[in-house]
């Protein structure tokens, strides 16, 4: 039978969870599901990708409504997608809309991204509302290690990671490009470690390789890795592009060799894949349950140590003055992707969860749905808007609809 799927994602700005609900949206489809997308901003560079991967696009904004009565909000516009399956990427009220819902529709949480002791609110989102969450999704095995630690009795968590939407064109390397051609694609915030990136360039330029590297991205720590850059001298070495789409990255990857990921911490990197998927060299930070379980070292990539820029410099004099070698990683890294991480393999993963049901008695109890009195549960109203924070992003909205344009409520 043909399944309704429902994915909700924060909004449309480039990131992982729009990653994720694009790749999976286009694979659902494929697999003959009805696919509808909740997002509760419409504004974002992927608008027009989501309408391209969707059946029906959903926008549900809170503006001055209280917790409660958006709840409510939110709840009509889920039941009238009549979902079989709710997959949720870190949306606070869809999470609070869980225990309001017919107990028949599969509820998945998915957590993309953390760092233990750090950054954990994915995982107090998607453990919010247990007894109605029939499996939790973790994007990688170190973030399913630190979510089984916390011991949050009778959660199903499995590990899947982010997919590919397509395997693209084949691009043969097989000579190593001079100037040596590198890429850095992500947000540009502190987690990735932009210091590091640009300490490996400049080692690169002290011992005379020439190379150029585009960096595409954009975020917290742009204006001052820009700075940086122009006081290292290296203008002419780096390409700053700020952020892209999916087809944009897709022509900077056909465009370069080296792919260089420096980052403190990562889930399943999607970047990476995609830079895999097109053929490039991956030289990654070691990241034990991340990167090392993508990466077979020397092999499909390299993990380097983003503390010792030497090993990102060795690694490509090596591959320099090994052209057969440069070939054959780069051969295996696209086919990596294509056995283990493509989009339509993962969804079916996904789709081995659809129809579990979380037997907790709690999840029985017959006074639930239909329900008169809406609540956002305890522990998510620190991540659900109050009055102060409402205000100041409706303003916020107000400047993004000039710049964006006002989008459709819902297209069907």
């Amino acid at each position: 039978n043909v399944r309704r799927v429902l994915i909700c994602c924060p909004d449309f700005e480039i990131g992982g969870f729009s990653s994720h609900a694009i790749n999976f949206g286009r694979a659902f489809r494929r697999l003959g599901c009805h696919v509808s997308c909740l997002v509760l901003e419409p504004f974002g560079k992927l608008y027009d990708e989501f309408l391209n991967s969707f059946d029906d696009i959903i926008i549900v904004r809170q503006g001055l409504q209280s917790r409660n009565k958006f709840l409510r909000q939110v709840i009509q516009r889920v039941m009238q997608s009549q979902p079989d399956v709710i997959i949720n990427s870190a949306v606070p009220f869809v999470q609070a809309a869980f225990p309001y819902l017919p107990v028949e529709i599969t509820r998945i949480s998915v957590i993309h991204g953390m760092l233990e002791g750090k950054y954990e609110h994915e995982i107090d989102i998607a453990s919010a509302n247990a007894a109605w969450v029939d499996a939790v999704v973790a994007v990688s095995e170190n973030i399913r290690t630190v979510v089984l630690r916390r011991n949050l009795t009778g959660l199903r968590v499995v590990t899947i990671p982010v997919g590919m939407v397509e395997i693209p064109p084949l691009i043969p390397r097989v000579t190593v490009a001079k100037p040596l051609r590198l890429v850095f694609v992500g947000r540009l915030v502190r987690q990735k470690n932009l210091p590091g990136l640009l300490r490996v360039a400049q080692q690169l330029y002290s011992i005379g390789i020439p190379f150029t590297l585009t960096v595409a991205g954009d975020g917290l720590e742009a204006a001052k890795f820009r700075r940086s850059v122009l006081a290292s001298g290296l203008i002419n070495q780096i390409k700053i592009l700020g952020p892209l789409t999916h087809n944009e990255i897709g022509k900077v990857f056909a465009q370069n060799d080296f792919f260089l990921m420096t980052s403190h911490y990562e889930g399943t990197p999607h970047t990476l894949l995609e830079a895999m998927a097109h053929g490039l060299i991956v030289l990654a930070n070691r990241l034990p349950g991340s990167t090392d379980q993508i990466i077979a070292h020397g092999i499909n990539g390299f993990l380097c140590n983003a503390a010792e820029p030497s090993s990102y410099i060795d690694t490509m004099q090596q591959l320099i003055g090994n052209p057969r070698l440069f070939a054959a990683v780069s051969e295996a890294a696209r086919l990596t992707i294509v056995k283990k991480y493509n989009a339509d393999a993962l969804a079916t993963d996904y789709a081995s969860l659809f129809g579990t049901m979380n037997t907790d008695p709690l999840r029985q109890s017959p006074h639930v749905y239909p329900c008169k009195d809406f609540r956002v549960a305890d522990s998510l109203r620190p991540y659900c808007p109050g009055l102060a924070r409402k205000i100041k992003h409706r303003i916020v909205g107000i400047w993004a609809c000039m710049a964006c344009g006002k989008r459709s409520v819902t297209r069907r």
